[in-house]
């Protein structure tokens, strides 16, 4: 009778949940796409984290220093030369999947004939001249930093078609692989230079995964040589890459500075700690990536001010899960972080307690930039970034010197703080621009 009764409850459970997804669809589209974006990212956040160890253990402080100060050179460098073409090649496709092919394929011929020889350009001149990593290490990074921003186009492409699905399960494979194959080289072999290149093999391979699965599925796409499309997405993609920009330089730049003005190894005990925090900081940001179909759609069927009370709440589920995850971190973080590093990464604890403190801010931040971005308000994007960039530079080159690791903590949450509020005002703006008669109901 109670196996009876316990399964009577399982269907009328079942039941109930069927009707209150069908009642709500878009809820439920959001629930799916942010659960598979989240568990494949999650999952390739574990590994990494786990690459991350293991690099720190291996290499040692100081080369760790200049890894981690060569990935923050390279990164700053690609995230100009990239173009934000993915943003707007993502939102053509989710409004109609016709423009998959058109616009992913532009995108994909800009990357290949454009970004990645400039990237490589310029970051053997930026290394060169702030006295940042050697021309191998450098090399080598631009090609995996590349490389790997061609498998985020697949990716991205996954997510305009709405197969979060997929992209998981692809995802789950190709990085187990990945870091499989690194940690063994790097077990044997701890030198910053053999370890880079087998990244950039590995790397390789993963894209031609990613290359053959879409074609399996049937919406393989090859370069496109429209040199008015390739304008058109360019323009789109200006304010994007301009606000990745500052978002990356919010980010990294004072991995950047400390390098250059207080060594190596002092990046590498700042690094150990921001490492750990960018993994804490996915993980609350993590659902905003299969949020941006459905605001894509939602933003293009419905006013602005029905769409800010729909962001509105997602940004209070945001607030609320992040600050949960920030609070037990805090507790634990100091333990887990010697606990994985090894006492010679002791210095650490503080600027990683410090960075923990900001975690609500880099999700509520992550989530506006989708929301600004799905609904053309990517100018917006691009000035709230802007105006935290040029913050977080100047105080760090202000403070950096004088205060060291701290200060270049501090200044990180602060900036979070900042480009959020400014995010916001900037999607109120556009509300009450588009209520006025003379204003339309989208403004870019």
């Amino acid at each position: 009778m109670r196996v009876f009764l316990r399964k009577m409850r399982t269907h009328k459970l079942a039941a109930n949940l069927r009707n209150w997804r069908s009642k709500r669809p878009i809820a439920d589209e959001l629930a799916r796409n942010s659960a598979f974006a989240s568990m494949g990212q999650a999952y390739q956040l574990a590994l990494s984290g786990l690459l991350s160890i293991l690099l720190a253990r291996q290499l040692g402080v100081e080369a760790m220093g200049m890894y981690v100060a060569t990935q923050a050179l390279v990164g700053l460098v690609y995230v100009f030369t990239r173009l934000g073409l993915d943003v707007p090649a993502k939102r053509e496709t989710s409004r109609d999947i016709t423009r998959m092919r058109p616009y992913f394929g532009s995108a994909l011929a800009v990357y290949l004939t454009v970004s990645m020889p400039l990237s490589l350009i310029l970051a053997l001149a930026a290394g060169k001249l702030l006295g940042i990593g050697s021309v191998p290490v450098i090399v080598l990074m631009a090609l995996f930093v590349n490389t790997s921003g061609l498998v985020g186009l697949y990716r991205a492409a996954f997510h305009a078609l709405n197969m979060f699905d997929i992209s998981a399960r692809v995802t789950v494979a190709t990085h187990t692989a990945y870091v499989l194959i690194v940690a063994l080289v790097l077990w044997f072999y701890p030198d910053l230079v053999i370890v880079l290149a087998v990244m950039v093999i590995a790397q390789l391979g993963i894209l031609l995964i990613h290359v053959l699965v879409m074609k399996n599925i049937g919406y393989g796409f090859r370069p496109v040589w429209d040199i008015r499309l390739w304008r058109r997405i360019i323009i789109d993609g200006i304010p994007v890459m301009l606000a990745s920009s500052g978002e990356y330089v919010n980010l990294r730049s004072d991995s950047i500075i400390i390098g250059a003005m207080l060594g190596v190894t002092v990046a590498g005990i700042y690094g150990v700690a921001y490492s750990f925090y960018l993994m804490l900081a996915i993980i609350v940001y993590l659902p905003s990536v299969g949020v941006f179909p459905t605001l894509a759609r939602f933003s293009a069927n419905h006013g602005l001010k029905a769409y800010r009370v729909f962001t509105n709440k997602l940004s209070l589920i945001f607030l609320g899960f992040s600050s949960l995850v920030a609070v037990g971190m805090y507790l634990l973080a100091p333990l887990l972080l010697v606990f994985l590093y090894g006492d010679e990464y002791q210095s650490s604890i503080i600027p990683l307690r410090i960075l923990i403190i900001g975690l609500p801010f880099v999700a509520l931040n992550r989530l506006m930039v989708q929301v600004l971005n799905a609904s053309d308000l990517q100018s917006w994007t691009f000035r709230a970034t802007a105006i935290g960039a040029t913050f977080n530079v100047l105080v760090n080159l202000i403070l950096i010197p004088r205060f060291g690791i701290v200060a270049a903590a501090y200044t990180t949450i602060i900036t979070e703080a900042l480009v959020w509020v400014v995010a916001v005002l900037g999607l109120r703006w556009a509300i009450a621009r588009a209520s006025t008669p003379s204003s339309s109901s989208t403004i870019g």
